[in-house]
């Protein structure tokens, strides 16, 4: 689906096939959805507000297994921070938190406690009966919750905080409170979805959120005045509800938080309410009840705490109900969530006894559906009907019941819902009989459809008695609520940062949306925007940073950056300012890797990998990048005088391929080399090699289960598959040579280093060259696509640059000596080469923005062209984005920074803190120089040979200059700039 069920939209949606599965999905389909796929896990999969995958559970084994593996399959605690309405407590808090919390509150729910709520509830139900049913002999209730819900609120009273409420109290308001206690826990039980779901600035909007917010403000303060009153007193006295127990054991605000977790009494409430239901419907059960009741209470006696292990088809009924209606259904309207912590797997079956063992990769979402368990035929039979005797058979599937969840983290609070729950139904069962109401509008209706009607449920914080005008008010209501929320929330962000002028825009320019979307003024910029705009927006603002606010998929800014010293102290500072790794996760393909990486383990593949950058590699890459170019001159170009290319990456990219292939496999590739496919692959190295470098986009952008939807992705698919065999069969042969031949190719050093390393394995090493290819082919590629257009675009550059690669070639001689010693050492002579690499990099960056976050609460200073100076608060969670296009054409680091001019390169006061093509700081690309080294060989070798032209066409005839610019270097935005089209010539001088 698009929405899911987790999101306010996905919340208000009904059920709308391929949109949102709606919030009652998961109620209503029960075991359904199993059924018609037995043989697979059922997984959810929504593409808004990020695409993301479910795993729902219905199969008890693997469930035992989530539930008692603390470990591996922790609780989203984010999930439940709504509950912590007085601060973090037991439900809203996982590991030490949570040991603490549970250590805590464990004795509380005591023996003593049960007892103290067996008694009371006796004592509350025969108020009922006494003094407000009397004498009747017939009581009609239009909701059943209308009696349910006070009943557990006057036991909640007394058993958790001490207080003891009558159905005929009047309390008056207390001096100092504007609200009585009894009122105060009454609207506080009773809208406890209010307070969820409206934020704080929202509750004053109508008189009925003002009066929940007072319910709240007051039951803060009854309390607080209790726990005073109760530490205060001079004569301890014995109590043992809740309140009582948990002050001898923590502070004030643990027992806040604590003790208000059980006001969520909706579970009982509504449990009760669905069990009378249940036995109206089913008066045979009620009958079978009703007689073991008296067998137990023959002489017609009150029953005793010490007496509820004997009620024993009492539980059964009441087991059943929470079988059939479980309110373990939490905060993720699914059922009980849970989260992978690690990679690892999960075992689960189906009804035929298949097994199917399930790759569960790290942060892989888990929801145990327990509806779907309590409804699965594998564990219940005839799971649609109420039959409380499944319960009286020694081996009932207990693994395959957990309407309190299961395993360390079971409800804490069980045994006094149980002890509750046990005293009401015994106590009215013995002495009513339950019907359902006879209406006249329903006197045909048949039994299926009277029960449909009777148990109608939504789910809330637990599953409540269904009203559509309600869902539909409220849905409606929270729609609006949520559009006026953003509009405040996009006022808050921009106070917060001081008013910074920016961009606001519906979606994020990287969203999953933003970066297919053109530039649509107020929706997004585009992916495309820093290479458009480059410094011009910087020039609106008067600052060199922008605030750019997104609202969706959530609010955020974004603080773009083209302000050097800024930068430099973001690029420099890794603790405060790291690199947000989902980002990057996408290039992960073969497995964590140098790029995709943060902290101790960017730290570990840097220094593997670093080594491997030698010099004598440079050296292989320099003689390499020579032969490449001599064999196209001589074995391809030949005699030919000149040379049309319509599209120059049709040139770059086969020859960065076949130097990548040398410097980093080790495995030469010539332009003439026949496609032979080795008898154990399906297709040749070089072809593999094209394939996976060219298309590594759609292994990225399309998902791994729809690679064999075309012929494309499945040639796409087996290319990585061979690539990485391929690899694979380099390893071996270089662990199993009897002799090592040295070797300075990529893949030879990480091997020697590795070696070293046990740590390092296999697939760190496969990952990490891949990484490698894609970054140090796409990069070579484009960067001397848009050099070779540069300098066919400006000819007294050219000029200029093949005056000085003569100077040092006088003789036209090459600048190394393929049968004799390297001339790498070379390299540095060749000065204005490199400062038209730097010049292109300079105004064709591969990578038009740099992805960081703040860390911390810190701040930023920046600045502009006046000499002004503003500090920026920049608030934890801060993303920046370091605008490399705005940094590069920034005027106040560059004069004229839209001409194409090596020159300012050969100052020695050029601004190095105003150049990162590569990035910065100790994150700075590791293959700069494997890079340069090839383009300046590749550079200097051509222009000595060839001079460069812009291929003339009618239709362009009449352009002008700026004209011809813009389209030779008219480029998109993808793994890096790509040029779109650039039609060159190249002539033998």
């Amino acid at each position: 689906t698009v929405f899911s069920q987790r999101t306010i939209i996905g919340n208000i949606l009904p059920r709308i096939p391929g949109v949102s599965r709606g919030r009652h999905a998961t109620w209503l389909e029960k075991h359904r959805l199993c059924n018609k796929n037995p043989s697979q896990p059922l997984f959810q999969i929504t593409l808004l507000p990020r695409t993301s995958a479910v795993l729902s559970l219905v199969d008890a084994a693997a469930i035992k297994e989530v539930t008692t593996a603390r470990a591996r399959f922790p609780k989203p605690v984010e999930q439940y921070k709504v509950l912590s309405f007085f601060g973090d407590n037991i439900v809203a808090s996982e590991g030490e938190d949570w040991k603490r919390y549970r250590k805590i509150a464990a004795p509380a729910f005591s023996d003593r406690n049960n007892k103290l709520i067996w008694d009371e509830t006796i004592r509350i139900i025969l108020d009922l009966f006494d003094n407000v049913w009397g004498s009747q002999e017939s009581i009609v209730i239009d909701h059943a919750l209308t009696i349910t819900l006070p009943i557990a609120l006057f036991v909640l009273g007394a058993a958790a905080f001490g207080r003891r409420i009558s159905w005929k109290d009047d309390e008056g308001i207390p001096p100092n409170h504007q609200m009585s206690f009894k009122d105060a826990i009454h609207e506080v039980s009773m809208n406890c979805f209010i307070k969820v779901i409206f934020p704080d600035w929202a509750m004053g909007l109508t008189e009925h959120t003002r009066r929940v917010r007072l319910a709240f403000e007051e039951l803060d303060s009854h309390m607080l005045e209790m726990i005073s009153k109760r530490r205060n007193a001079e004569k301890k006295e014995e109590r043992h509800d809740l309140l009582s127990s948990l002050l001898d054991a923590t502070s004030n605000l643990i027992i806040l938080s604590h003790i208000c977790n059980c006001l969520l009494f909706q579970t009982t409430a509504h449990t009760l309410c669905f069990t009378f239901a249940l036995l109206a419907l089913y008066p045979d059960q009620q009958e079978i009840l009703y007689q073991h009741i008296k067998s137990v209470l023959a002489d017609g006696r009150l029953p005793t705490y010490e007496e509820m292990p004997l009620f024993t088809q009492s539980m059964a009924v009441f087991n059943e109900t929470l079988r059939m209606f479980p309110p373990a259904r939490s905060m993720s309207v699914n059922g009980i969530p849970k989260y992978s912590a690690e990679d690892t797997s999960l075992t689960v079956g189906n009804a035929t006894g298949d097994k199917l063992v399930l790759p569960v990769p790290q942060g892989t979402a888990i929801t145990i559906n327990t509806v779907g368990l309590h409804y699965n035929p594998r564990y219940w039979k005839d799971p649609e009907e109420f039959r409380p005797s499944r319960f009286l058979e020694p081996d009932w599937p207990r693994d395959a019941f957990l309407p309190f969840s299961a395993g360390p983290r079971a409800c804490i609070g069980r045994k006094f819902f149980e002890t509750e729950g046990i005293a009401i139904l015994t106590l009215l069962i013995s002495r009513y009989k339950i019907e359902v109401k006879e209406e006249p509008q329903f006197a045909i209706e048949t039994f299926e459809e009277r029960k449909a009607r009777v148990l109608a449920s939504k789910p809330g914080l637990t599953i409540t008695c269904a009203s559509y005008m309600n869902v539909l008010i409220t849905g409606t209501s929270l729609l609006a609520l949520y559009v006026i929320h953003k509009y405040l929330e996009l006022r808050r962000k921009i106070r917060s940062i001081q008013f910074l002028p920016g961009d606001r825009t519906l979606l994020a320019r990287n969203s999953t949306i933003g970066v297919f979307l053109p530039s649509i003024p107020g929706v997004t910029k585009g992916r495309n925007a820093f290479w458009l705009e480059k410094h011009k927006p910087y020039d609106v603002v008067g600052w060199d940073a922008t605030a750019d606010i997104n609202l969706m998929p959530q609010t955020k800014i974004v603080l773009t950056l083209v302000d050097a010293e800024a930068i430099k102290e973001v690029m420099t500072s890794r603790a405060r300012f790291p690199k947000p790794i989902n980002l990057y996760q996408p290039l992960s393909i073969f497995g964590d890797n140098i790029v995709a990486s943060e902290g101790e383990v960017w730290k570990r593949y840097r220094k593997i990998a670093a080594p491997a950058f030698s010099e004598r590699n440079n050296n292989l890459i320099w003689e390499e990048s020579l032969r490449i170019a001599l064999d196209l001159f001589d074995n391809v170009w030949g005699s030919e005088n000149s040379i049309v290319i319509d599209h120059v990456p049709k040139l770059t990219v086969p020859f960065a391929l076949f130097v990548l292939s040398s410097a980093a496999f080790g495995k030469r590739i010539s332009w003439s080399d026949s496609d032979t496919i080795p008898s154990n692959h399906r297709m040749s190295f070089k072809s593999a090699l094209h394939e996976v470098s060219l298309n590594c986009f759609t292994k990225i952008l399309v998902p791994k289960w729809a690679m064999w939807i075309n012929e494309h992705t499945r040639k796409v698919n087996l290319a990585f598959e061979e690539l990485e065999l391929y690899m694979l069969d380099m390893i071996s042969e270089h662990r199993n040579a009897e002799k090592k031949e040295v070797r300075h190719d990529l893949f030879s050093n990480l091997l020697d280093a590795s070696d070293d390393d046990p740590t390092f394995t296999d697939g760190d090493l496969i990952s990490n060259i891949f990484i490698f290819l894609i970054a140090g082919h796409e990069t070579t590629a484009h960067t001397l696509c848009y050099a070779f257009a540069f300098l066919a675009l400006y000819p007294e550059q050219q000029e200029l640059l093949f005056t000085q690669v003569k100077s040092i070639l006088p003789d036209g001689t090459i600048p190394v000596s393929l049968s004799q010693q390297s001339m790498y050492h070379e390299m540095p002579l060749f000065t204005y080469t490199m400062a038209v690499i730097n010049e292109t990099l300079r105004m064709c960056p591969i990578v038009t923005g740099i992805p960081k976050y703040s860390a911390e609460d810190t701040t930023l200073t920046i600045g502009n062209i006046s000499g002004d100076k503003l500090v920026l608060p920049m608030p934890r969670g801060t993303e920046i984005d370091i605008n490399t296009m705005g940094l590069h054409y920034n005027p106040r680091y560059w004069q004229d920074p839209e001409e194409f001019r090596p020159a300012r390169f050969l100052d020695p006061d050029w601004p190095r803190d105003a150049f990162v093509p590569f990035s910065a700081g100790k994150n700075t690309c590791i293959g700069r120089k494997f890079f340069e080294t090839e383009g300046v060989a590749v550079i200097s070798m051509l222009i000595s040979r060839y001079k460069i032209e812009i291929k003339e066409e009618p239709q362009f005839s009449n352009e002008t200059f700026e004209e011809r610019t813009a389209r030779v270097l008219a480029s998109k935005v993808g793994l890096t700039t790509t040029p779109i089209r650039v039609p060159l010539v190249f002539k033998r001088r």
